[in-house]
Order: C-alpha cells, then structure tokens, then sequence
C-alpha cells in the first residue's frame, strides 16, 4: 500500500480495519501495485463529506479516496467491485461501504467511505 506525500491518515476505527482488505481487493482485481490512497481526512471534499476534512472537525475519516488515474476505466470497474466483495461481500453491495469511481477534471479515483446507514 502507497500514499500520497501529504495524506491526513486520521482513520476512523471501521476504515482503518479495511486497509489490509482495499489492499487485497486491488490485488484481486490484477493491479500489481496494490492501493495508493490519495487522500483521507485532507484535500477539499464536498460539505458533510465522510472525509471529514473540514477545519476543526474532530472526527476521523470514514473515507478515502484511490488512484485510479492509471487505470482504464475497465480496469476502475473491475477493481470497484473487488472493492465491493472484499468490503460488503458482494460485487454490487454498497452497505456499509459504499465504492464509487468518481472522476473530476477528467481524472478519475474510487471513493470508498465508510457509511452504514
């Protein structure tokens, strides 16, 4: 697993147990290089995002967000649903994680937050 220089890793306790399980849902789906989260409780996220990156929120991240922008879009698919297997345990779940490949500017990363309502 890589980071980002700069990641905020302030993980809540349910997102920090799901580490090691984003690492091998990257290795499921054939991406050798394993996860490379960009971004935690840091950078700019929409308000009410379960970054929780707003200044002087006390709450750790209940989501990150990973590199995708190497990827095809085939490649983000098939690697959005090993997300979904090794976190909900079925490919299209989206309880309590939900897994969206987001792109912004035109490049693309997998959103993964921790949210079981």
């Amino acid at each position: 697993m890589q980071f980002k220089e700069g990641v905020n890793l302030d993980l809540s306790r349910q997102m920090s147990k799901a580490l090691p399980l984003i690492e091998q849902a990257h290795l499921d789906a054939g991406i050798t290089r394993g996860a490379f989260i960009t971004s935690a409780k840091d950078g700019k996220h929409m308000k009410g995002s379960k970054h929780n990156w707003e200044p002087n929120n006390p709450k750790p991240s209940d989501a990150v967000d990973l590199r995708a922008r190497d990827l095809t879009l085939e490649q983000a698919t098939l690697l959005a649903e090993s997300l979904r297997v090794r976190l909900n345990g079925d490919r299209k779940a989206q309880l309590p994680f939900q897994i969206v490949v987001e792109i912004h500017d035109g490049i693309p990363h997998i959103h993964v937050e921790y949210d079981p309502t």
